[in-house]
């Protein structure tokens, strides 16, 4: 049995106003060959399917021919919510793609739903009458009312055992409906899910989540009787908490700039019986994606050897551009621009998505923070500065306190999407 766990695709994303749907085209198209050469029986996508709950129509139109395509390859194809993603708007589709071995799950199961949305059960010859090959725990990303009931004067401690033990319970709940059609049959349990669990490395792109009240989840909650884990959310390819059998996949394609370079994968497990062996198979590189550092000379030489490797090679690149020298520069992305000999141009064939001007950035920490820097502030710190820098409001002036309250109850409903 072969299973090919992938995650955090975020289709409709864009690299500052830069549509990447070619990008993401050539990566489906990829993908699909990878299905049939090695005869995949499962695709399993890990959430994050879109980058914002209201995707784009060319993305929606990318996904749904995606599923249909792959549903002639693959045995089941199994897709789980995460939080960039629309858990209704997945949900839609979901009837009409069971009957074509489509497993789509947007909102969690609850009570007797459970089971029937997430449990997914792959059978021998495909007929439900006979003998079951597979069985996969789909848990798509839990929100607070998936893991517990909210009850007035909760203290933060007290919400975040009630969260975890209800993650916990959660997985083992499905799991234990997963074991019991089991039996004693040497067939594997695969479970995914789209959280941060503890000790994992994250980039620049990945948005801090809660599930319930929880940041980071401990390995332990997972079920033992797992054989394998595929989880959704981490950008980087890594295993969990050094175990071979429980792992991310990592974002196919680079979702952020720290991820230039990164050797993008996804992961072949094929069982013999409940034991996986993993086999990532790297992505290939549709798109350049670079950073370019420096003082202003070192930059200029940077950007002369983009230039002439496009030259050379040409594929899409991507740049962002940092500049950390102490003279002051003016308009550094014009300037950028210019030593590319690219302004004007309609679709450039080097794109520079971004230009960050260090110097800026600084003298402006220096004014609102004396002796900080933005790593050492939090966004309430940031936003208590710009009260008294932009608004002149003190945090201890009654509007101001309003504001405060209101910008913290923001921040904290952001956390549980």
């Amino acid at each position: 049995m072969k299973l090919l766990h992938t995650s955090d695709w975020h289709l409709g994303k864009t690299w500052n106003g830069l549509a990447r749907d070619e990008e993401f085209a050539e990566f489906t198209d990829w993908l699909l060959g990878i299905l049939e050469t090695e005869k995949v029986d499962v695709l399993f996508l890990a959430g994050d399917v879109f980058d914002s709950v209201a995707p784009p129509v060319r993305a929606q139109k990318l996904y749904f021919s995606f599923l249909l395509r792959t549903s002639r390859i693959c045995r089941k194809v199994v897709v789980i919510a995460g939080n960039h993603d629309s858990a209704p708007l997945l949900d839609v589709p979901r009837e009409v793609f069971l009957e074509t071995g489509i497993h789509v799950v947007g909102t969690a199961g609850r009570g007797d739903e459970l089971v029937d949305k997430e449990l997914v059960v792959l059978w021998k010859n495909d007929c439900p009458d006979t003998e079951p090959e597979m069985m996969i725990a789909a848990v798509p990303f839990l929100r607070e009312g998936d893991l517990r009931w909210s009850t007035e004067g909760e203290s933060a401690e007290l919400k975040e055992e009630k969260s975890l033990l209800g993650l916990r319970r959660h997985y083992e709940d499905i799991c234990r409906e997963a074991l019991k059609l089991r039996g004693s049959r040497d067939i594997p349990l695969v479970a995914g899910g789209h959280l941060f669990v503890q000790g994992g490395t994250a980039s620049e792109g990945v948005r801090e989540i809660r599930v319930g009240n929880l940041s980071q989840i401990d390995n332990a909650s997972f079920p033992t009787e797992i054989d394998y884990l595929a989880l959704g959310h981490l950008h980087v390819p890594q295993l969990v908490a050094k175990q071979e059998n429980r792992r991310y996949s990592g974002s196919p394609l680079p979702m952020s700039f720290d991820e230039a370079g990164q050797e993008k994968v996804v992961l072949l497990v094929e069982f013999e019986g409940k034991i996986p062996a993993v086999k990532p198979i790297p992505v290939p590189v549709f798109t350049h994606v670079r950073r370019v550092i420096g003082t202003l000379p070192q930059i200029e030489e940077q950007l002369r050897a983009v230039k002439d490797s496009v030259q050379k090679t040409p594929k899409r690149t991507v740049l962002e551009v940092v500049y950390n020298g102490s003279d002051s520069i003016g308009d550094l992305q014009k300037h950028v621009e210019d030593v590319l000999e690219i302004a004007g141009e309609e679709v450039p064939l080097i794109f520079v998505a971004r230009c960050r001007n260090e110097q800026i950035v600084l003298q402006y920490k220096l004014k609102t923070a004396p002796g900080k820097t933005l790593k050492d502030l939090d966004e309430l710190d940031v936003f208590r500065q710009l009260l008294e820098t932009r608004t002149n409001v003190p945090e201890d002036d009654p509007g101001g306190e309003i504001l405060l309250t209101a910008y913290t109850e923001i921040v904290g409903q952001l956390d549980s999407i």
